[in-house]
């Protein structure tokens, strides 16, 4: 049997009218344009100790807290010039809040929108962000269950990776999401 006589699909797979893809539960390929990500900027953890976690995220991996309260603790790393990195937020189960990915743009937030609300995905929007430090930001939940967080404008904080007195042997210097 030759390519001719197969169909390629959207993921780049052949299949031939004798052996078609089926599914009980297709999820569709959106129309809207994903948004254009520059990066993965911070993760949001729940945790259910939050003082043990920031002994540990501070004391043994080094991050430098940006600022905290009761319920959050809002960390970067020595190289990282926005707001945080992680963010650690007290609660009764721990879990994953938001994977959050900076985008290129804000027009970026609206393709978010579009591309997530095609797939059928709870999109929640905050003009004033949903953690400290973040502007306008979209989240989602993806057709597997992951939360993300797709944003533009973050506070830039002083840059701490010419401070060489806080430098600390074994210390994060960079998160590489």
């Amino acid at each position: 049997m030759s390519k001719t006589d197969r169909i390629k699909t959207s993921s780049g797979f052949y299949v031939s009218q004798e052996a078609p893809i089926h599914s009980d539960n297709p999820v569709p390929t959106p129309s809207a344009p994903a948004p254009d990500i520059l990066r993965c900027a911070y993760m949001e953890l729940v945790v259910t100790d939050l003082q043990r976690s920031r002994d540990f995220y501070v004391d043994v991996l080094g991050l430098t807290v940006t600022t905290e309260d009761d319920e959050a603790i809002y960390l970067r790393s020595i190289e990282e010039f926005i707001h945080h990195n992680l963010v650690l937020r007290k609660g009764p189960v721990a879990a994953v809040a938001a994977f959050s990915y900076r985008v290129r743009s804000p027009e970026e937030l609206d393709k978010a929108v579009a591309f997530y609300e095609e797939l059928g995905c709870d999109v929640r929007r905050n003009p004033n962000g949903f953690v400290k430090g973040i502007g306008d930001s979209v989240r989602v939940v993806d057709p597997l269950g992951f939360p993300y967080e797709f944003f533009y404008d973050a506070l830039h904080v002083e840059r701490l990776a010419w401070r060489y007195d806080l430098y600390t042997p074994g210390a994060l210097v960079r998160l590489d999401h």
